[in-house]
């Protein structure tokens, strides 16, 4: 996975180059959700955790919520 900080906008890709998608999957294997909201989700949840770890000096743990 890998985003630029100035636009938000996450991309996964496979190590053959082709575009990933990806999903929420309970513990039964089904798909909850999947696509760009997770995506973007997942982006928010690493860049917000890294910022309050360089601001804070410690572990932090950061949810989130579907909106």
């Amino acid at each position: 996975m890998s985003g630029r900080i100035f636009d938000g906008k996450p991309s996964v890709t496979l190590k053959d180059g082709r575009p990933a998608r990806l999903a929420v999957v309970d513990e039964d294997g089904c798909i909850v959700e999947a696509g760009n909201d997770v995506a973007q989700t997942v982006w928010a949840i690493a860049i917000t955790t890294y910022c309050t770890a360089l601001l804070h000096g410690g572990h932090m743990k950061v949810t989130t919520e579907k909106p």
